[in-house]
């Protein structure tokens, strides 16, 4: 339960991020993608956590890390959400989040 539970969430992060991706691309720089989305996100959803602009942030990364197939497919899909936050904090290299995701699951 509490893996299926954690796929859910991830799938809807990447959502998120590919979301935030497609409006920065449509969307002149600069005009707070991140800044309204948490907003609104916060007012639409005011007792759930995460939907913070630092955690927004993270959601784009993600989708721009990795495909969603890949978080249903591979070895990030079963991480928490934390751990996937370490991975785009420490590591630049796609092949090596893979290969760390991959010896932690």
């Amino acid at each position: 339960m509490q893996r299926r539970a954690n796929s859910e969430m991830l799938r809807l992060y990447w959502r998120i991020g590919h979301t935030i991706l497609g409006r920065q691309r449509v969307e002149s720089w600069g005009s707070g993608v991140l800044n309204r989305l948490a907003a609104d996100l916060r007012a639409e959803f005011p007792s759930t956590e995460g939907f913070s602009l630092a955690n927004l942030a993270y959601m784009r990364r993600y989708a721009e890390g990795w495909m969603e197939d890949a978080i249903l497919q591979q070895a990030v899909g079963e991480l928490p959400w934390s751990h996937i936050v370490s991975l785009l904090d420490k590591l630049d290299d796609q092949s090596l989040r893979d290969w760390y995701a991959a010896m932690h699951v």
